[in-house]
């Protein structure tokens, strides 16, 4: 019943309540960063308990620089992209994308001493369960070092389309890589902790079609920076393991991607994750030279049977029920059993 909260000097920033359930498993846990160079740590404890609760501090990470009021006027706390042609998800551009916009994520490795950048999505399975699975790229883990911690941050998004303010504080902590598989690139990791229900998570919908997807859109996190949509010109097979899309070229522009969008999920028209991002050449700063804008992602209908190992593949994983159906819709994280939204067969 005990609860704790971490916060900054000047009580703005605050992240918690943490409860029992927060702890890893072993009782490790730990925390996002924070602003500034103090921050407190306020814990409550029911009567029955009191006394009973026990806080040991092992370790207090100490940034040398502050990220948090270093980054230009639009850049999130969290990152900093290198172009400015990117879209906030708030943006009209966003209208059609509102519940694939909540299941996507910026996360962060701790690995080495150093931290690394990623970008994936919360993703369903056909048990409808709400199992906490993350859709990723393989190269995010691949560091050849050995990784300590996983922080993922869910809404982290401006409040208003032309704005640098916004929600950066909905974390949590955790995740094991349960399948991996370099040729498509793909991971799928699942959080060690619960999602609050408060931060109102989409689980998305997925197809493993191998047909052509219609255009719908790539949401992903620049850089670490504020959650971003981009708008494909067109999506095409580039091999039996990759999509290429190319990005709207000119005045005309609906973004494109950079370091850090990695692991994000790709869209069909229909709102399904059909792949996740693995590489490019796209820029802010090429929009003029159209042989530019492109990137590639592994393709899920690759995936899905990877490398023919439940560790090298999607399928034991978002169909546990072995209902072999080739597309699902997403549910939100209120979703129960009497709900409309569910599995949809082809």
């Amino acid at each position: 019943g005990a609860e704790l909260f971490v916060y900054d000097a000047s009580q703005e920033f605050v992240i918690g309540k943490f409860t029992m359930e927060s702890a890893l498993p072993g009782g490790e846990f730990y925390t996002q960063s924070l602003p500034g160079e103090r921050i407190t740590l306020e814990y409550y404890e029911p009567a029955e308990v009191a006394g009973m609760g026990t806080i040991e501090i092992n370790e207090v990470g100490h940034g040398y620089k502050d990220m948090f009021t270093m980054m230009d006027e639009e850049k999130g706390p969290h990152g900093h992209a290198d172009g400015t042609c990117h879209i906030n998800v708030v943006c009209e551009e966003g209208d059609e994308w509102r519940d694939q916009i909540r299941s996507v994520v910026h996360y962060q490795i701790v690995a080495g001493g150093s931290v690394y950048m990623c970008s994936g999505a919360l993703i369903n399975n056909t048990a409808n369960d709400k199992t906490n699975y993350i859709l990723s790229a393989y190269h995010c883990q691949d560091l050849g070092i050995n990784i300590t911690r996983f922080v993922f941050y869910f809404n982290y998004q401006t409040s208003a389309c032309i704005g640098n303010s916004g929600t950066s504080n909905n974390s949590v902590i955790g995740a094991d890589i349960v399948a991996k598989f370099s040729a498509s690139d793909f991971m799928l990791m699942k959080l060690r902790t619960s999602i609050p229900d408060r931060y109102e998570v989409f689980y998305a919908g997925w197809t493993r079609s191998t047909g052509t997807p219609s255009i719908g859109a790539g949401i992903h996190h620049p850089g670490g920076d504020w959650k971003k949509i981009s708008i494909p010109n067109r999506v095409q097979s580039n091999d039996a393991n990759l999509w290429a899309v190319q990005w709207i070229p000119g005045d005309n522009n609906k973004g494109v991607t950079e370091q850090g969008s990695s692991g994000s999920p790709l869209f069909d028209g229909n709102g399904r994750i059909c792949g996740q991002l693995y590489a490019g050449s796209s820029a802010c700063d090429v929009l003029d030279q159209p042989s530019y804008l492109y990137d590639v992602y592994g393709k899920l209908s690759r995936s899905w049977t990877g490398g023919n190992s439940e560790t090298r593949r999607l399928s034991d994983w978002l169909d546990p029920i072995e209902s072999n159906v080739t597309y699902i819709d997403g549910i939100n994280w209120d979703y129960s059993p009497d709900s409309s939204i569910g599995i949809n067969q082809a």
